[in-house]
């Protein structure tokens, strides 16, 4: 009991030594540097799904005024940040803001390059009516190194990734082509020769989808 009170006291008077945090700029210094642009590529300005608005470069990101954010789709071990002065237009949204009702593509996820033990994995798709919607603030997601060449010290935090918007619910279950035809549902091919099928968002529950991306109307369905 004495030994255990000393050591109590020697901690108060941080005689103990305890690893500092790492500030937010430390982390992004240690993140890879091509982990950092492939991540920005991915949201860059005039591209499709979730992209940051005209103007954002992979600099104002490191320097936007990142605070720190708590949100229910934020899980350990990542840790969240929230800037008020970086916006963009979002790519996709949960299945809950849609009407059961609403027509869906379920088709090849990343042209058909997406796969799990040699299946192709499926994703959900439709046109958001008024097209992708704006939003005024982005979500930065830091936490432990997803691989070796992800950090510059392995032993310190890095950036995950960045996006504008809030975090999503989680992907759930993988879905295949045989997932899908259980719904006995109008099937066709994607423009990559890839089986497709046409539902609602109703369907999509049903296969346990929680996220919706959106598909840019056909040229003809504009004019």
């Amino acid at each position: 009991m004495k030994l255990l009170l000393e050591n109590w006291r020697r901690y108060l008077k941080e005689e103990v030594e305890v690893a500092p945090l790492l500030s937010l700029e430390e982390i992004w210094n240690n993140t890879s540097d091509e982990h950092l642009k492939t991540s920005f590529g991915q949201r860059s300005p005039g591209g499709a799904g979730s992209t940051f608005e005209e103007g954002t470069t992979l600099e104002s990101l490191k320097e936007a005024a990142w605070e720190p954010y708590t949100h229910e789709f934020i899980r350990e071990p990542a840790s969240g940040y929230r800037a008020n002065n970086i916006g963009g237009v979002l790519g996709m949204l949960p299945s809950d803001e849609f009407p059961d009702d609403k027509e869906v593509t379920f088709q090849a996820a990343h042209m058909g390059k997406a796969q799990k033990d040699g299946k192709t994995i499926y994703e959900v798709v439709t046109t958001f009516d008024g097209g992708r919607p704006l939003v005024n603030h982005a979500t930065l997601l830091v936490g432990p190194k997803w691989r070796a060449a992800h950090a510059k010290d392995p032993n310190k935090p890095v950036v995950w990734t960045f996006f504008p918007g809030d975090a999503t619910p989680p992907p759930g279950n993988l879905i295949f082509a045989e997932d899908v035809e259980k719904l006995r549902i109008e099937k066709g091919k994607d423009k990559f020769g890839k089986p497709s099928y046409v539902g609602n968002i109703g369907d999509a529950k049903e296969l346990g989808y929680k996220n919706i991306k959106h598909l840019e109307p056909a040229i003809e369905e504009i004019m």
